[in-house]
């Protein structure tokens, strides 16, 4: 019954399936909640099914709902349902039952080699998950960057440039993106924010509980400051890369603006 029951849970740890959500990591206290609520239910059905399955078969169930969560939502999640299952595992089906003491020295291997296995179990499924999410998240960067750059590729002004990446962090990341670009003197607009002004001088990201403010690494040099706002902090490793791909653009936009211009008084 317990298996019946993993097998019908399992597509509830399929990631969200949305426009943006191969970026989106799912927060950790969801994927803790998540593993908890699985052992909970898998224990109370062992426990149910205990008198008739045997202690055995109750403990394998809970080594396999153990490793279906860190193959679904990771180490830490791992670790904590392992822990959990220990626990319920003790209390509920390892003798004395409903109580965390041992009826004899006897019952203390057992219960060893079940939470070992429980827990060499809930590591690795959880450092092949965690692996496999972040390949998967790379992946997904290096699509969204492929994808802005061919964007943009077209787009002559620095105008259609801003608009343009502005709309897609919008549409593909949910933030809130703006572009702060010096003068010619190198200088920021004084009607740039606050942590833009501080961030282009002191060259260092600024990062906030709502927004990151950060430096657009151009081929030049510095070409300006990304403010990203919004929740930025599962795109932490990616912004970085978004803003060189924005300084790019934006430089090379910028550049092919004063040809053009110059080539409009040379003809005159």
């Amino acid at each position: 019954m317990a298996f019946l029951l993993a097998a019908a849970v399992l597509p509830c740890f399929q990631p969200y399936r949305t426009m943006y959500a191969d970026i989106v990591i799912r927060p950790l206290t969801h994927r803790i909640l998540l593993g908890l609520g699985t052992i909970v239910v898998i224990s109370a059905i062992a426990y149910i099914s205990h008198p008739t399955i045997g202690t055995t078969a109750s403990a394998l169930s809970l080594v396999i709902g153990v490793l279906l969560v860190g193959a679904s939502q990771g180490l830490v999640a791992g670790l904590v349902a392992a822990t959990t299952a220990f626990l319920c595992f003790n209390f509920f089906m390892a003798d004395p039952i409903l109580t965390l003491r041992l009826a004899n020295g006897e019952d203390l291997a057992p219960l060893i080699a079940f939470n070992l296995t429980a827990l060499i179990a809930g590591v690795l499924a959880g450092k092949l998950r965690d692996r496999a999410a972040a390949a998967e998240r790379a992946t997904a960067w290096s699509k969204l960057l492929i994808e802005a750059g061919n964007e943009v590729q077209a787009l002559i002004s620095p105008e259609e440039v801003d608009e343009r990446l502005r709309e897609m962090a919008s549409r593909r990341l949910e933030l809130t993106v703006k572009f702060a670009l010096p003068d010619s003197a190198g200088e920021l607009s004084p009607t740039a924010s606050s942590e833009a002004l501080a961030v282009w001088a002191s060259r260092k990201a600024e990062r906030s509980a709502s927004s990151t403010s950060l430096i657009m690494d151009g081929v030049a040099g510095p070409m300006g400051v990304l403010t990203a706002t919004g929740d930025w902090r599962q795109f932490n490793d990616f912004l970085p890369s978004f803003g060189t791909l924005a300084a790019v653009a934006l430089e090379r936009s910028i550049l092919s603006k004063r040809v053009g211009e110059q080539s409009d008084r040379i003809r005159a």
